[in-house]
């Protein structure tokens, strides 16, 4: 009897869904036989309650993640040609769980590396790629992506940077994002430097079917205008250093030049995480 029962709900409901031409949310939880009668544990990983499914008017799955959102920043530098061989940066708000972070290094030298990334919550920061590099030979400079998957919560969010000796200039610029994946997978990165122009375009970076988050960072011997073509710019600090993204669904080709005030050497790199 509960089957036919069940049958029947589902067979109205869908019928409602091609006459409205809306989604509709079917969810049998409390009946006999299903998780929460039975006494399973609903899945709190699930974008809908319950686990329910989200029924299209077509009877498909229209079930959708939760979009990828920006949720703060934070920036710290040594300028002024000054040197250092530590940096430490503040978030202004507590870090949430399961979050991503991105974190763009930079110093203004051909030489040297980043040691070691570490946070006060213990959070693993993963580099992408290796060390890119402007080699002009009066305005050198270099930049390192990192990255955290899924951030474990802290009320207050420092994070320390250790370089591999005292380095020229260095700066760090941190974002933190909802909405990628608990293991967000790296989907590509590419990164170009220019000597005395107004902007260093990148290379062309692909991404496939999906919704991505796309980061640009740029480091230059010049300031920058504060703009970065299509993107919404996070951070620009003092020292000569941006931050910007935008959220896209792919499949898709993207470039990324956020433009200096005055010609110098610019290395400007785009990283894409899905």
């Amino acid at each position: 009897m509960l089957d036919v029962m069940r049958a029947r709900v589902m067979a109205t409901l869908a019928g409602l869904g091609a006459v409205t031409g809306c989604s509709l949310l079917v969810n049998l939880t409390g009946l006999e036989g299903s998780p929460a009668a039975e006494g399973g544990a609903a899945d709190a990983t699930s974008n809908v309650p319950d686990g329910s499914a989200v029924i299209g008017a077509d009877g498909s799955d229209a079930t959708t993640a939760a979009p990828i959102k920006f949720v703060q920043s934070a920036t710290a530098f040594v300028g002024n040609s000054g040197t250092a061989a530590n940096l430490e940066v503040a978030m202004s708000m507590p870090l949430a769980a399961g979050h991503t972070l991105v974190a763009i290094i930079a110093w203004g030298q051909p030489t040297g590396d980043v040691k070691a990334v570490a946070d006060s919550a213990g959070n693993v920061f993963v580099p992408v790629g290796g060390i890119m590099k402007a080699s002009s030979s009066t305005q050198p400079a270099s930049q390192r992506v990192y990255y955290v998957g899924s951030t474990i919560a802290a009320a207050s969010e420092d994070v320390k940077v250790a370089f591999d000796g005292t380095l020229s200039t260095p700066d760090i610029r941190l974002a933190e994002y909802s909405g990628l994946s608990a293991n967000p997978v790296f989907a590509g990165l590419t990164s170009t430097a220019t000597d005395f122009d107004a902007s260093a375009a990148t290379g062309a970076l692909q991404v496939p079917a999906g919704q991505f988050l796309v980061v640009a960072g740029a480091t230059a011997w010049s300031d920058f205008t504060g703009a970065c073509p299509g993107f919404d710019v996070r951070l620009n600090n003092g020292d000569q250093g941006i931050l910007a993204d935008k959220i896209v669904n792919g499949p898709g080709t993207f470039t990324a030049a956020p433009p200096v005030v005055k010609p110098t050497s610019v290395l400007t790199v785009l990283v894409a995480f899905h």
